[in-house]
């Protein structure tokens, strides 16, 4: 009877082991993914380009003397906005002000997941100690690494993350969201070939100083220029289209400027 009693309960911890070791085969693998590895030329920030595994000022990224192999070294006010569809588990890495700011310089790192704050790291300045960040940010969908100015107005906030990565699973990349880029358009209309003159309408100069004035305009090359009713004293070069010399007496003289190519 004792053995009857017992095999019930030992079958039942042995389902309850297959059942767990089950669970655990199912569950999808983790991978590491660097945020280093993605391409940072869309970044936006406040001065120069943002590097991979290197500082601003493409150096070897050093916080308080500690040097990181892995990271991204950027520039206040900077983001790094991150697409992560629900498939990360944690973000990990270190947060400070690169050394070759040469102690000057505050920055402020926060970490924003889906719009709301997860992380700051409160005012940090050159030489202080990199501070460590490790989140768990299980189905978020939408990440933002920013580093703010600190508040002095520094153009030395050389603002580093170090060993920064996210732990995914689902095969889960994540992605870098940059802006649009918006193909160039051309807003004035391309100069007519035809000549147009150009530049100001009203031009003076004291009595007795030397006067010059250059006739500027649009159209195909080579161009001559001429000026009716030119005040005595002033000499215009037809070629160049400039007009030097000096009025001696002060007064209001109107100037007729012309300009001629092969076309008109």
């Amino acid at each position: 009877m004792k053995t009857h009693l017992i095999l019930p309960s030992i079958l039942g911890i042995a389902l309850g082991l297959a059942s767990g070791l089950a669970t655990a085969a199912d569950a999808p693998p983790a991978e590491t993914n660097w945020l280093s590895t993605l391409n940072l030329s869309g970044i936006e920030q406040g001065w120069g380009e943002a590097h991979s595994d290197r500082s601003v000022n493409n150096e070897k990224l050093t916080i308080a003397g500690r040097v990181f192999e892995r990271g991204i070294g950027t520039h206040a006010n900077s983001s790094i906005p991150l697409e992560l569809d629900g498939n990360a588990l944690e973000l990990s890495g270190w947060a400070g002000l690169d050394d070759e700011t040469g102690g000057r310089g505050s920055v402020l790192f926060q970490i924003l997941a889906d719009g709301k704050e997860l992380w700051n790291s409160g005012i940090m300045r050159s030489k202080d100690a990199a501070k460590e960040f490790s989140l768990s940010v299980k189905g978020v969908k939408s990440l933002v690494l920013v580093a703010a100015d600190g508040g002095d107005g520094s153009d030395y906030d050389h603002a580093d993350w170090g060993d920064v990565k996210l732990t995914m699973i689902n095969n889960g990349k994540p992605r870098l969201i940059v802006p649009p880029v918006e193909e160039a358009v051309v807003l004035t209309p391309k100069p007519a070939p035809t000549p147009r003159i150009t530049g100001a309408k009203l031009f003076g100069v004291r009595p007795g100083s030397p006067f010059q004035f250059t006739i500027t305009a649009t159209g195909d090359r080579p161009m001559s220029f001429a000026a009716d009713s030119l005040p005595s004293g002033l000499q215009l070069d037809a070629q160049s289209g400039r007009i030097t010399g000096k009025l001696d007496n002060a007064g209001e003289f109107v100037v007729t400027l012309r300009a001629k190519n092969a076309l008109g």
